[in-house]
Order: C-alpha cells, then sequence, then structure tokens
C-alpha cells in the first residue's frame, strides 16, 4: 500500500499467500490524482507526496500479521 496525504491507496493484489512468497506492485500513476508521478510526488513533503508505504493485511486474511521480512520502494526515473 502507498499512504499519499493521509489516505492509503491499496495494491491490485489482495489474495496473498500464507507462506513466504515474493509480491511486487507497480503504480504507473499516482492514485491520488490518476496522473503521471512528478519528481515531487517522491522527493517532497507537500500536498499529494508519498507519506508512506508497507504492508497491510486485509479483511479477509486470516490472520491480522502477515509474514513479511522485507518491503521496500524502488522508483524508476526516464
Amino acid at each position: 500500500m502507498l499512504r499519499i496525504s493521509g489516505v492509503d491507496y491499496e495494491s491490485n493484489y489482495s489474495n496473498l499467500s500464507t507462506s513466504y512468497a515474493t509480491y511486487s506492485f507497480t503504480w504507473t500513476t499516482n492514485p491520488a490524482t490518476g496522473a503521471a508521478w512528478a519528481w515531487s510526488d517522491i522527493k517532497s513533503s507537500g500536498i499529494g507526496s508519498v507519506e508512506g508505504f508497507g504492508v497491510k493485511a486485509d479483511s479477509n486474511y486470516t490472520s491480522n500479521y502477515p509474514l513479511v521480512t522485507q518491503v521496500y520502494l524502488n522508483v524508476s526515473v526516464t
């Protein structure tokens, strides 16, 4: 999930395994605006910028504590 301006945006993947697995999620546009990402969306602390990212168990998950060993954000700029 991404947190932008206090709002949590979940990925489109909701069927996580109950065992360890590798998952990758891509947001090609800023979910808060629907527009292409701008450097200020990543770098600044202003309105519309990324405040955090991580993993959140959804209400259908059998445990409130999903198995997670690493979460990281990879930003690619072209």
